[in-house]
């Protein structure tokens, strides 16, 4: 039985979540790997600001800021499918 998978951007405070997947290619998929966005990772969503964007999470004991400078932009970095604790 596989347990439902969404978007990290469709989490709300205070969910917890476990990383299954990481989208995106290239640089900007290593650096979001180099900041501890991994498979297998837990992450709490913290705040998400008014209209989505900015969305803080807490993630390995550190709070990370994800932020996205265009709307064609947002699929590549919020891509992180998440089961759902």
């Amino acid at each position: 039985m596989t347990m439902p998978t969404k978007p990290l951007a469709q989490l709300r405070p205070n969910e917890k979540a476990v990383i299954v997947r990481v989208g995106g290619s290239g640089s900007t998929r290593r650096r979001i790997l180099d900041m501890g966005v991994v498979p297998s990772a837990e992450v709490v969503v913290e705040r998400v600001a008014p209209l989505g964007d900015p969305i803080e999470i807490k993630i390995k004991g550190y709070h990370l800021s994800l932020i996205h400078i265009s709307e064609p932009t947002r699929p590549l970095y919020i891509s992180y499918a998440v089961f759902c604790l």
